[in-house]
């Protein structure tokens, strides 16, 4: 059913003896991050497991632009020879394996799999963050069970693991109508840079545009059709917002401050200014009120 977004699948084999492995699921190039906001709509991977025990192997399915690479737990040196990470992503990615809460580890057995999907109330910006950091799935195999192989995922909610049986991605609303809801239910961030504001305002107009394209469609469902358009005004009314957030954010409020200076500072500038009254001679402070009122 996601064809259209994978490569060509991938046989990988767990290394024998380890009760315990780590693939970091990463960018292979610099993609845009326009284009990776299209491929979060579908699952990033899907695994299937095709041999469990001593010799376990699974069966790889990837989008376009990720790859699944072995990633040392703590081996910096044999990391940055590999070409994962490097600098201060590497020192990052490293500080998430110690720090970070995993979720819960789902098991599967031979012939079972699962998909990993982007959480749709987070922020595109915080999860092409954490995609260009890398993404870390571990594998375990229980000795007691050796039938089965558990898979946990290091990511702190953007992301998240779905049993292929119990996917029902397809079966809810229609995709337009679920990427509309989820864009409309996330909340507000009203301090967001101009970066994530202009991917904002990129995800509600394809959502918008979608959603109206879904309205002119003659196989629409009269029900679902209606739900549609009491979302299209709100899509609208949100556009707008974010349209006034960019454009504030992009504008120069005096020809003295530089751009997106909006003068956070002022508090402690007013307290700063009041110190310097104090240690100045009265005379000294009537001069400089004279000179502020000639400008």
């Amino acid at each position: 059913m996601f064809n259209q977004y994978y490569r060509l699948p991938e046989l990988l084999s767990i290394e024998p003896g380890q009760q315990s492995s780590r693939f970091l699921l990463s960018l292979t190039h610099d993609v845009s991050d326009f284009v990776l906001m299209q491929a979060m709509r579908a699952p990033l991977i899907e695994v299937v497991v095709t041999r469990a025990g001593a010799e376990a192997e699974i069966l790889l399915r990837l989008q376009a632009g990720f790859s699944l690479s072995p990633y040392p737990l703590l081996n910096t040196a044999k990391t940055e020879q590999s070409g994962l990470c490097s600098g201060s992503d590497l020192k990052s990615l490293a500080e998430d394996v110690v720090s970070q809460t995993t979720t819960g580890q789902l098991r599967r057995g031979p012939g079972q799999g699962l998909r990993v999907y982007a959480n749709s109330s987070r922020t595109p910006a915080r999860l092409l963050e954490r995609l260009r950091r890398g993404l870390l799935i571990t594998l375990t195999l229980d000795p007691n069970e050796p039938a089965l192989m558990g898979f946990r995922l290091g990511s702190e909610g953007e992301f998240s693991l779905v049993a292929l049986e119990t996917d029902l991605h397809l079966c809810e609303d229609p995709l337009v109508l679920q990427n509309a809801k989820a864009v409309l239910a996330r909340e507000p961030e009203y301090d967001a840079s101009s970066a994530a504001l202009a991917l904002l305002i990129t995800e509600l107009e394809q959502a918008r545009l979608e959603l109206v394209s879904y309205l002119s469609g003659v196989d629409s469902h009269p029900g679902l059709a209606a739900e549609a358009m009491r979302i299209e005004p709100m899509l609208s009314q949100r556009r707008q917002w974010l349209l006034r957030q960019y454009a504030q954010s992009q504008e120069r409020p005096k020809l003295g401050n530089s751009a997106n200076d909006f003068g956070h500072d002022i508090d402690k500038l007013k307290r700063l200014l009041e110190c310097y009254e104090l240690l100045s001679t009265p005379e000294v402070n009537a001069m400089v009120l004279a000179i502020a009122e000639e400008d």
